[in-house]
């Protein structure tokens, strides 16, 4: 469910929608969790995403966070927060087909 621009996922698989901004993941206390990225394209040009260990247990019970099709992240083609309570956030690059941290 969405809430003023937060996404609550409590699934082990989400993927990410263009209008998802802040994801609150509340699996990790359940088990280990992925997200998705859509694929990069000219209109997710410089979006940005946050995704929070909202269960604050990512130390037993990772988050991966994977690409679509050639992207990356971080030039490799996955990310995990494996600390509990941690979050990442990243802005699309359509140019380097590459989802910079920041």
């Amino acid at each position: 469910s969405t809430f003023d621009g937060i996404t609550e996922v409590s699934t082990p698989t989400y993927t990410l929608l263009s209008t998802d901004i802040h994801v609150s993941l509340q699996y990790t206390s359940t088990g280990t969790a992925s997200i998705t990225l859509p694929g990069l394209t000219t209109s997710l040009h410089g979006k940005s995403f946050h995704v929070k260990d909202a269960d604050y247990n990512a130390t037993n019970n990772n988050i991966t966070i994977y690409t679509t099709g050639g992207d990356t992240i971080e030039a490799t083609a996955s990310f995990t927060i494996s600390q509990n309570g941690n979050s990442f956030s990243i802005r699309g690059n359509d140019t380097t087909k590459n989802w910079e941290g920041f």
